[in-house]
């Protein structure tokens, strides 16, 4: 017992992914992570039945980061992530599973269609200690550090493909690491590869119905990930125009380049 809480507390005060103990008290702490995680569900879901303010819990049990995606999430996609959809049934009993790595499984069995649901998410060990999730993979049932990170490509002009490619590759890269800074990051990516008139007439602006930003240059999503990054494809619509696909059937917009002196920007944006 003694030799797990040193290690323990090495792993809690340098707040590295809990995935790197392997011995027995990796385990005990994979163990630990899982019984935090359904404690957590269990406080959520009774708040969701009795209306009161659930703030406070997600911000104890998410990063920083994550917090702000949630909430950027809910919002524009009207949906709670962490239940992979709107509704949930009173007595529903939520597990959690060591999946992988840092990754693990919330699951349970839907009463209404009998069928086990499974959201993986992905938790860290904090500086202090405390489990947080960091990560929470969308409904296709993928998951794994592959999916949150990307390579960012250096922009360049050589054609219109290699153009669109590297630039989403440096676009949605504030999106996929989370960055708390997330509007000034985009506004600074947007000033330097957008003409000022697609600037003007394309703004990132406030949603009133859903209080949180539109983003036309991701089809107004609200948020995106490394998901919808390595299903991200372009097609050649001619006269200048582009299709960008995020990997879901209605989610594309059209986009058209200009070029001037050797170099590409984005002069306008059509939805489809």
């Amino acid at each position: 017992m003694r030799r797990y809480r040193i290690v323990l507390l090495i792993y809690f005060c340098v707040g590295i992914p809990a995935w790197a103990q392997t011995n027995t008290a990796g385990t005990s702490l994979e163990k630990h992570i899982q019984t935090e995680i359904e404690h957590f569900y269990s406080q959520y879901l009774h708040m969701l039945e009795t209306g009161e303010s659930r703030v406070s819990l997600l911000h104890d049990i998410f990063t920083p980061e994550m917090c702000d995606k949630y909430y950027r999430q809910v919002c524009k996609l009207d949906a709670d992530p962490l239940l992979g959809g709107q509704d949930f049934e009173q007595g529903e009993t939520y597990k959690c599973r060591h999946l992988d790595g840092a990754w693990y499984e919330v699951y349970w069995r839907e009463a209404y269609s009998n069928t086990i649901k499974r959201i993986p998410i992905r938790c860290i060990i904090d500086s202090l200690g405390k489990t947080k999730i960091s990560h929470i993979a969308p409904e296709t049932g993928k998951y794994g550090d592959d999916f949150i990170h990307i390579n960012v490509l250096p922009v360049v002009h050589k054609n219109a493909f290699d153009f669109l490619t590297s630039f989403y590759s440096n676009y949605l890269a504030p999106y996929i690491r989370m960055s708390l800074n997330l509007k000034q990051d985009l506004e600074r990516i947007r000033a330097r590869y957008c003409t000022e008139e697609f600037l003007v007439a394309h703004p990132i602006s406030r949603d009133d119905e859903w209080f949180c930003d539109t983003d036309p240059l991701i089809a107004n999503m609200g948020d995106v990930d490394g998901w919808s990054y390595h299903a991200l494809s372009i097609k050649d619509c001619g006269q200048g125009w582009y299709m960008i696909n995020f990997g879901l059937e209605k989610v594309q917009i059209r986009i058209e380049l200009v070029k001037a002196k050797g170099v590409y920007k984005i002069a306008n944006l059509r939805y489809e």
